[in-house]
């Protein structure tokens, strides 16, 4: 039978909308393992689906260690529609669309339950975990599920009373030194937290409820600060979830963030600002870049596989410098429900500086549900809207088209970029789809509206109302009946006085690439070719050497791994003639010359960087304090002995411990590799040696260590069929009923001397002395069974008995005697006649009697003795 493995992969930015992202139907299998994967940027009605007969398969199904937090589900994350035994722990379960399974389990059956222990659900509360489960009956109370609030404790840091907040936490510094502010809770503040460095670190964190924003940075430099927050989570700020202050390059990864005004807000007058797998929703505006009027530095916004949802307004760039190249990358993302303006870019407008300022590139985004596109550019800036779905949006009424782009300027640059192509849109009511306008003071430039589809639009104008000279129409797809237009020209024609020129509508006037010199013949301007001038040249860049195609004379688009002007070099992880993706470097950077990784740093080392040098230890390669051997690696049970303990990383340190086992003693440290300890006095047997710079972190690396037998093997009648005892630290531990130093005393259990038969008198005082025939001290006397007020010496075993009674029976008496070693019990009887008799005198009435009633009895009284 089969064994199934799925282990250690990631599943990134997939769609499924009718069905499961991953579905896994098991029979005629055995175990299955289904642990350390990764999901994110995924849209299905279903993460993962487990089918299966359990009467074709009988092994067990693990899902364990499994990051599930970054997917878009819109049924349930974990669809469990089979029988097996299913364990679900140690996992990341959270679904980026609220009101969604988090496991969905089969109907009741009576054997069947599902464990899903320590799992992190994204709730404090069982209550609300219980909500997440879906598919047993109501009735169930779902007691086969089996939960628990999560595997992280998280530190909380919140106010006394939720309606007097508290200030937050402000760190300020000038140390080298990082700070870690993980697994945390921030709650009910004025400010969130507030960081005057970049040197801290923040993952799995939680900041909700702030007055003001929840997180704001300012850093002490200007340099690159990365923040990778690993699914922290930003929530209900009343003013920006994340605010950066200060110049320089921020890069934001993995983080949360929900209701607030403005989700990110980088305030500055110049810098970098890129978010990355990211989810911003329920806020005013998502994003707001807005660089101001300065000659110093670019300012530049790059966002790459985010998701942007529930918002008014989603992202938001303006950029007031003219003087250097500023740049905006916008691809791979999804906007979806954006009722105002989903995206917005603009830059400056200026009469004065005639050179390159930068170029737009939105590309492969999804808009789902969205509103109002917003590009402007300015004379030599570039813009390409490429590769884009847009999709499902009503903006009717809004007075405005739902792509609206410019090309602005004052002044004719030669080879400005203006490139829409490759986009689908689909299902859009609006004005029109898409509005074009370029400015006649901007001069004639090359604009390229190429393979875009228009599908089921509705528009009230025309699905493009075009503004502009500048631009080729070519292999475009329109299927829009309920649009009046395709394309709605506003730009008016020109035509000569006499009409006497030739006409070439019917090669769509040489595309303006070319003289019309007859009826529908072109002669075309260099760099052009064919009949309607419509085939660039590119001859004075090699053809594009073969690795792209020729868009305009001299212009090329490269192939996938291709750049450069002649498309000659590599894109980024790239190499070789033929630029052959690099390896996954997992912790170096990619060797263009040799195709191979470059580690960072000596920690690592492989051919993908994967592996932590000599003397590195950990997930990290970190240097951490490692045991490799201890000499000697024996010593005798009563310690005393001097151990060496060699290994890597241990750092200088007077307050070196070494632990044998659970007991703890002091070390020297002697050198990076070497530490002393003195052995402590232990049991025998085999013990694990680890040692600690500190006394609080110890090494867990196992290395053994033997305690043998101080004593010989014949000592303490340890050679003997029936051990007597065994020798600890070089002393006689005896086994019962062995004693004395050498184990060769016997206890002997006690054994009570029997008393004869007795008689005494009424009220007399009893008074009797128990003896043994043997037994070894202390003994220890007991009464078992004895008349009420008898009492015995538990030191001695004498008897005391006053207030006799007289009675016809005898009285029992049970006395036990314990030590040690054992106990012994007798019994034996007291006799105690009675003083006195009594005699029947009459009855009255007496004989028979004819009915029950009332009779006088007289008795007389005799003394016995």
């Amino acid at each position: 039978m089969a064994y199934v493995k799925i282990i250690r992969n990631l599943f990134l930015n997939n769609s499924n909308s009718d069905g499961a992202l991953l579905q896994s139907k098991f029979e005629h299998v055995g175990d299955v393992k289904f642990e350390n994967n990764k999901f994110e940027g995924n849209i299905a009605k279903t993460t993962l689906l487990m089918t299966g007969n359990v009467k074709y398969s009988v092994g067990k199904i693990s899902i364990q260690h499994n990051d599930i937090s970054g997917d878009w589900a819109t049924e349930s994350i974990i669809d469990i529609n089979t029988y097996h035994e299913i364990t679900v722990n140690y996992n990341n379960l959270r679904n980026l669309f609220p009101n969604v399974c988090v496991i969905s389990a089969p109907k009741f059956e009576e054997s069947f339950e599902i464990n899903a222990t320590f799992n992190y659900w994204g709730h404090e509360s069982a209550v609300e975990i219980l909500d997440d489960a879906c598919g047993f009956e109501k009735d169930m109370d779902r007691r086969a599920l089996q939960i628990s609030t999560g595997s992280r404790r998280l530190t909380v840091m919140d106010s006394e009373n939720e309606n007097v907040p508290w200030y937050g936490i402000v760190m300020k510094t000038t140390s080298d030194k990082y700070s870690a502010i993980n697994y945390a809770q921030i709650n009910n503040t004025m400010q969130g937290f507030t960081a005057f460095t970049n040197r801290f670190e923040m993952k799995h964190t939680q900041i909700n409820n702030s007055r003001a924003s929840c997180l704001s940075i300012e850093p002490n430099d200007t340099g690159v600060t990365t923040h990778d927050f690993e699914g922290t989570s930003i929530s209900n700020c009343k003013e920006i979830g994340i605010s950066f202050f200060g110049d320089g390059e921020i890069n934001v990864y993995n983080v949360n963030i929900q209701n607030a005004s403005v989700g990110i807000k980088m305030d500055v007058s110049y810098g970098h600002l890129t978010v990355k797998s990211s989810n911003i929703t329920n806020c005013s505006t998502a994003a707001y870049v807005p660089f101001g009027i300065t000659s110093k530095a670019a300012g530049n916004l790059t966002l790459h596989s985010c998701r942007i949802s529930n918002c008014s307004n989603g992202v938001k760039y303006s950029m007031g410098n003219v003087w250097n190249i500023n740049s905006v990358d916008i691809k791979y993302n999804i906007f979806s429900n954006i009722t105002n303006n989903a995206l917005s870019v603009n830059f400056p407008s200026n009469d004065y500086n005639n050179r390159y300022i930068g170029h737009v590139d939105i590309g492969f985004n999804t808009f789902y549900n969205t509103c109002h596109i917003y590009l402007k550019t300015w004379n030599n800036a570039n813009l390409s809207f490429h590769d884009n779905t847009i999709e499902y949006g009503n903006c009717e009424g809004l007075g405005k088209c739902y792509l609206e782009a410019y090309a602005k300027g004052n002044k004719e640059t030669k080879g400005r970029m203006f490139n829409i192509s490759t986009n689908i849109f689909k299902d859009l009511v609006s004005d029109c789809i898409v509005d074009l306008v370029s400015s006649d003071s901007a001069g004639f430039f090359e604009g390229v509206f190429y393979f875009n589809q228009f599908l089921t639009t509705e528009t009230t104008v025309g699905t493009i109302t075009l503004d502009s000279k500048c631009f080729n129409f070519s292999h475009n797809i329109f299927d829009n009946p309920m649009s009046p237009y395709d394309i709605y020209v506003k730009k008016k024609g020109y035509a000569g006085k006499l009409c006497s020129g030739y006409d070439c509508s019917g090669v769509h006037n040489c595309y303006r690439n070319g003289r019309c010199v007859g009826p529908n013949l072109c002669d075309c301007n260099p760099g052009w070719s064919g009949q309607r001038c419509i085939d660039a040249l590119c001859s004075n860049v090699n053809n594009c050497s073969d690795h792209g195609f020729c868009i305009r004379p001299d212009i090329c688009t490269c192939a996938s791994s291709f750049t450069g002007e002649n498309c000659s070099s590599c894109i980024p992880l790239h190499w070789g003639n033929n630029c052959d993706p690099c390896p996954n470097c997992r912790n170096g950077e990619c060797n263009i010359n040799t195709g191979t990784c470059d580690c960072f740093g000596a920690q690592w080392t492989g051919s993908f960087c994967d592996i932590c040098s000599e003397t590195f230890y950990g997930p990290d390669c970190l240097p951490l304090v490692t045991v490799l051997n201890v000499i000697p690696n024996q010593g005798l049970d009563k310690g005393g002995n001097d151990v060496h303990v060699w290994g890597h990383n241990f750092p200088q340190s007077d307050t070196y411990k070494c632990k044998f086992d659970t007991d703890v003693v002091n070390g020297v440290w002697v050198a990076s590799n070497h530490v002393v300890c003195s052995a402590p006095k232990h049991a025998e047997g085999i013990v694990s040696l680890e040692i600690s710079p500190d006394g609080i972190e110890f090494s867990n690396n196992k290395v053994k260590y033997l305690y043998f037998a101080t004593c010989p093997s014949s000592s303490c009648g340890q050679d003997v069929s029936s051990p007597r005892g065994q020798c600890l630290f070089g002393t006689c531990s005896c086994n019962l009923p062995w004693t004395g130093e050498n184990c060769t005393i016997e206890l002997l259990t006690p054994e009570i001397i029997a008393p004869p038969s007795q008689i005494i008198n009424e009220s007399v005082m009893y008074d009797y002395q128990l003896q043994l025939t043997r037994g070894s001290l202390p003994v220890t006397w007991s009464l078992i069974d004895h008349p009420g007020n008898m009492i015995i010496d538990k030191r001695t075993g004498r008897l005391f008995w006053s207030n006799v009674i007289g009675r016809l029976l005898a009285y029992t008496v049970i006395v036990e005697a314990t030590n040690v070693v054992g106990k012994h019990r007798i019994e034996w009887t007291i006799n105690v006649p009675v003083s006195y008799s009594v005699n029947l005198v009459s009855l009255d009435p007496d004989g028979i009697l004819p009915r029950p009633m009332q009779i006088e009895i007289l008795e007389r009284l005799n003394s016995v003795i």
